[in-house]
């Protein structure tokens, strides 16, 4: 029985819940369809065996429900299995914030742990070690080892993930989040199963790894069971008096894709005639134009809408479209309720106009089949990422108008006479967001759209950075969404606000001392500074650094604007600041980082790149006694590790406790990092300062049958002995029960007798733990070696 704590725990690695999704899809599947993949040998087979199954389908074939009958069939078979645990995962092109491979790693360690009675020990001591230290999110480091910990105890483990070509953002988290599912699978026998588009950047991932793929394609008989379903469900008598003419139609044209059978179906249900439908589906385009087609029908018949109809379809899409994040389906209605000024002239209204709210019927309906209402997770979205793809190029010329309105609607919003009063405190703030559903949407990201908008520097921007309120708003929403680690400083100020959003005209607006508190004798520009280089505003730093803006102005934990850049990898700001003579080499009170190691820990290899060509210090040590490339070898980040060596990093350099990047790697098993600094003549022998172990030691220790082999066939030594226990890699590996490792070590000619500080030997050790193949293989060893 799980806790409040227990929940508390969980909802801190991850607040996202995918079960909303998946009860959500599963419901929205024709009876009967997928099964011929739960029937397929590719898919019995990956059931049984520890297996990797890939499912690549075209758009619109039908993945993402297919991936919940999966998740649905796997909740089935095992439901009495409490020793075998499922996770998964619905990737979505416009939930890229929640998709760093951080976010999707600590997800599924969140569902693995909610498998077992109690959570596990390793996840209650994550837990408790980053409270004590008042920082809000694991490293990726540490969720991954608690990821692997938690596989380890489970007899079996099923890992499903939907949409793996959707999970692409910056620092390459699609790649990462990838390696890791496969370290999973290589590691711990964790079953994967992933569907994508067949793009060749997610089919190269499973390039040179053993797995099975079967694809996904509409089968003609689940088309046709689509289609009868959905008609059956119609009130329409013309289309189930056609039934058959229409889905034999239909099925033949859409060439495996249930989007386009979906679109042609709603094409045809205004048609009052079986000669108009006729007409309709006469000409039905197929191939790579065939979603094109279909949307541009699909926007005609919304322009043949009544104008009141067709004003609400176009609204609703935008602001699905172009929405900084997925709109609940309240805070949609409220954002179509408000009543924005036509003219610049006009008065702001004082209060939000309830009878306004559109009916969710009516807003699907008038859409006509392009948005779909998620009744789970609360969402209105549109059908297919398709559609967005469409929209963002169809509507590409007209952006900045959208934009424009956009903006209106959040400022009218927060203009309203009841917030014009400041919170007493953060409980009537929440109550404030609870009883008005676009507040916190309108606060966080009015300016994000004012500056893709054409009235930046009209009044209506300009007058809402002057309201205190507003700006007020804006900051609770800030500083309610990040840590205290990832905020420069308090934003107080218009100017801070317009650097924080980015918005340049206005800037240059301020500069000039139009609508700005003169009395804090230029220090706004500092903090406004921050902000801008915090968020990567390269023309708003540009404007500000113009003026003599003290570059080395510092503000939560003695940050810079050029540590703030680096750390977020906005290169362009970087080099902006690095050329106005910015100081590389300025440190953090907290961490005592230089910007290079920021750019660093957060994988920004063109920063670091471009700080390493103007001469940032390679050696600088942090508040750890850790050099950047110690830093790199501990992630794992080989990339990072190529690019530092290759600028002439000491391989050598170590910590406090002796440790050089190749022991680090190696005790986090990476291997990749291992090979390179081991090709670059990186010293195997050294010990750190602990447990006297090197770095073939800690590879033994860790399993890495790979990476022993690696170093023992660059020279490392086998016989290597800790200072502790006396006991050489062998024992470890036949502690463990690991027979292949006991095998290489046996292959190599090791003392398979040696003798640790009781006077056992492995074949004692492994005696002892009940491994008894290992005791087999040793005990024949021992007696060849004996004849």
């Amino acid at each position: 029985m799980k806790t409040d704590q227990d929940h508390k725990i969980l909802n801190w690695l991850s607040p996202v819940d995918y079960s909303l999704q998946q009860s959500d899809y599963f419901k929205r599947r024709q009876l009967g369809t997928g099964q011929w993949l739960l029937s397929s040998e590719e898919y019995q087979n990956w059931i049984e065996q520890k297996a990797i199954l890939f499912c690549p389908g075209i758009p619109g074939a039908g993945k993402t429900v297919i991936t919940s009958i999966v998740v649905n069939d796997l909740r089935t078979r095992f439901s009495d299995d409490s020793t075998t645990a499922i996770a998964y995962i619905y990737c979505n092109f416009n939930r890229r914030v929640e998709q760093a491979t951080d976010c999707l790693l600590a997800n599924l360690l969140k569902q693995l742990s909610w498998n077992y009675p109690s959570l596990p020990d390793i996840v209650k001591k994550l837990y408790d070690r980053y409270m004590k230290h008042g920082t809000e999110r694991p490293q990726l480091r540490d969720i991954i080892d608690a990821l692997h910990s938690v596989s380890n105890t489970h007899s079996r483990v099923f890992v499903v993930i939907d949409a793996l070509d959707e999970c692409d953002g910056p620092n390459a988290w699609q790649a990462e989040f990838i390696s890791e599912l496969l370290a999973l699978h290589k590691n711990y026998g964790v079953n994967i199963l992933a569907t994508s588009r067949p793009i060749q950047k997610v089919v190269d991932k499973f390039k040179g790894v053993t797995h099975t793929e079967l694809e996904i394609r509409a089968r003609d008989e689940d088309v046709r069971n689509y289609l009868d379903g959905q008609i059956s469900r119609s009130d329409k008598q013309l289309l189930k008096t056609n039934r058959d003419y229409i889905i034999s139609t239909i099925s033949k044209a859409v060439s495996g894709m249930f989007l386009l059978a979906h679109l042609y179906l709603e094409s045809i249900m205004d048609q009052i005639s079986l000669k108009q439908i006729k007409l309709a589906l006469e000409n039905i385009p197929t191939g790579n134009k065939a979603y094109d087609s279909a949307y541009n029908d699909t926007m005609m018949r919304i322009k043949r809408q009544s104008p009141n109809s067709r004003q609400l379809a176009e609204h609703i899409l935008y602001w699905i479209t172009f929405a900084k994040r997925p709109l609940s389906t309240l805070e949609l209605q409220h954002a179509l309720a408000v009543e924005a000024p036509q003219s610049e002239g006009e008065d702001l209204p004082r209060e939000f106009g309830k009878d306004n709210l559109p009916d969710i019927q009516e807003m699907l309906s008038v859409c006509t089949g392009l948005i779909t209402a998620d009744e789970h997770s609360n969402i209105i979205r549109l059908i297919h990422y398709t559609t967005q793809e469409y929209f963002e190029r169809v509507w590409k010329h007209r952006l900045r108008d959208i934009q424009d309105y956009i903006t209106k609607i959040c400022v009218t919003y927060l203009s309203y006479d009841i917030f014009k009063w400041p919170c007493a405190s953060w409980q009537d703030y929440e109550d404030r967001l609870d009883a008005n559903p676009l507040y916190e949407y309108a606060a966080g990201h009015w300016g994000d759209h004012a500056r893709e908008s054409s009235i930046q520097a009209g009044p209506l921007v300009m007058n809402s950075l002057a309201v205190q309120t507003i700006v007020s708003a804006s900051a609770k929403v800030i500083a309610r969404g990040n840590c205290m680690d990832h905020i420069p400083l308090a934003l107080n100020t218009a100017a801070e606000l317009a650097a924080y959003f980015g918005l340049d005209e206005c800037m240059v607006e301020l500069l000039a001392g139009r609508g700005v508190d003169q009395s804090k004798d230029g220090e706004w520009k500092e903090s406004a500074l921050l902000w801008a280089a915090l968020n990567g505003h390269e023309t708003t730093v540009e404007l500000l650094a113009n003026q003599n803006t003290n570059l080395e102005a510092k503000g939560a934990c003695d940050r810079t604007a050029l540590s703030w850049a680096a750390g977020n990898g906005h290169t362009g700001v970087v080099k902006l600041l690095v050329n106005r003579g910015a100081d590389l080499e300025s440190r953090d009170t907290k961490y005592k980082r230089t910007a290079l190691f920021w750019a660093v820990e957060k994988k920004h290899t063109e920063t670091i790149e471009l700080l390493a060509d103007h001469g940032a210090d390679l050696e600088a040590k942090d508040g750890w006694g850790r050099t950047a490339l110690l830093w790199a070898a501990n992630y794992g980040r080989i990339g990072v590790v190529e690019l530092l060596a290759g600028r002439g990093a000491d391989l050598e350099a170590k910590d406090p406790w002796n440790e050089t990047a190749l022991l680090w790697a190696a005790k986090n098993g990476h291997t990749g990092v291992v090979e390179l600094l081991a090709g670059q003549g990186a010293d195997l022998e050294v010990r750190d300062s602990v447990l006297n172990q090197t770095a073939l030691y800690w590879a033994a220790r860790n399993g890495n049958t790979l990476m022993v082999k690696l170093l023992a066939n660059r020279g490392g030594d086998l016989e290597v002995r800790d200072s502790v226990l006396n006991q050489t890699p062998l024992f470890w590996a036949a502690r463990n029960g690991d027979i292949a490792m006991v095998r290489l070590l046996a292959n190599r000619g090791v003392d398979l007798e040696a003798e640790d500080m009781w006077n056992r030997t492995a074949l004692s050790w492994a005696a002892e733990n009940g491994h008894r193949t290992v005791v087999r293989l040793l005990a024949r060893r021992i007696a060849n070696l004996q004849v």
